[in-house]
């Protein structure tokens, strides 16, 4: 499987290609939803479609990270967009060196070590239902 490895702060992500829309600069013009209690929700005009903008780290309950980019995903036919702090490579990746782990999130669903580097394996549809449901967006 193809994967996009990804930082936010020293954490390592990947997520499968497929769902990867975008890599782009902090938009300059967001506005922020004060409606929402348990993740800051920002939005921003993405290709013409209002997309959700939110810090990665808060969906792992951590502090606010370092914010240097933005990935945008495209999941269900929707943007949803994450302040990240920086952007690997592209890697293959057997599905038999990914390991199953206890879940501290529901998007997170294993492990994989890379050159002797940890990383966390995203499942998209995951991350895209949770969003919806802290962010309350339908």
């Amino acid at each position: 499987m193809l994967v996009l490895e990804f930082y936010v702060d020293d954490d390592r992500f990947l997520i499968p290609v497929t769902a990867v829309e975008s890599i782009m600069a902090i938009p300059s013009n967001t506005a922020f939803i004060p409606r929402h209690d348990d993740i800051r929700v920002e939005l921003f005009s993405h290709r013409g479609t209002i997309t959700p903008l939110i810090d990665f780290n808060l969906l792992l309950d951590s502090t606010q990270s370092t914010r240097n980019q933005v990935i945008t995903f495209l999941i269900d036919n929707r943007f949803f967009a994450f302040y990240i702090t920086d952007v690997g490579s592209v890697l293959s990746v057997d599905s038999d060196r990914v390991t199953d782990v206890e879940r501290p999130t529901s998007f997170i669903v294993g492990r994989c070590e890379i050159s002797g580097k940890i990383y966390s394996l995203i499942d998209p549809a995951a991350l895209a239902d949770r969003v919806r449901k802290s962010a309350r967006i339908a």
